[in-house]
């Protein structure tokens, strides 16, 4: 997920199977790599519910006031809830809708891809072009990082094995830092 300059997010709910999310204002990117049919992925805005159904790449935006939202989405097909009205949006059909009934709306031209989502395609990039992605799980936040901060090889007595490209001298794994319970991962070494 990425947020514009002057956008602001509350989470309204988080855990294994839900996300949700209000958006009072400005813009939020957000792309779904993975989703299934169990989990919920809801934006709320003061005029509407977007809720994701299945994964592709997604922009919902609140203007300064609160009175419209756009939805875009550029990959994928998600639903828009107002007051006693839902509609399927899909990649086709942008809209700005007004007002909480969602009886007032606009279709959008595909608006073109602007400097913040340049930046979040980008940054998406990152994450499905990683090497680190073939010996770490992508349900291990941040896995995408070492590709920046190390490299891979293959031992022969024991596997694939990361290094780091600089360490302090005098370093050692373990030393510094404590051994923490994270859920789901399991074991995890913290500062």
């Amino acid at each position: 997920m990425g947020l514009n300059a002057g956008t602001s997010v509350t989470v309204l709910n988080l855990d294994d199977s839900v996300t949700q999310l209000q958006l009072t204002q400005g813009t939020m990117s957000v792309r779904v790599r993975r989703f299934d049919p169990n989990q919920v992925l809801e934006i709320d805005t003061p005029n509407l519910a977007f809720t994701v159904r299945q994964a592709g790449q997604y922009q919902v935006g609140v203007d300064a006031d609160g009175n419209a939202t756009d939805v875009v989405v550029r990959r994928g097909r998600g639903d828009v809830y107002g007051e006693g009205a839902s509609y399927v949006l899909d990649a086709q059909h942008p809209y700005r809708f007004f007002g909480t009934g969602l009886r007032e709306y606009e279709a959008l031209a595909a608006p073109p891809v602007d400097d913040f989502e340049r930046w979040a395609m980008e940054r998406d990039r990152l994450y499905d072009t990683s090497v680190s992605a073939r010996y770490v799980s992508p349900d291990v936040v941040g896995y995408q990082d070492l590709d920046s901060h190390g490299s891979w090889s293959t031992q022969p007595s024991y596997g694939s094995v990361w290094f780091p490209k600089r360490v302090d001298a005098g370093w050692a794994p373990y030393r510094d830092g404590h051994w923490a319970w994270v859920d789901p991962l399991g074991l995890d070494v913290g500062r």
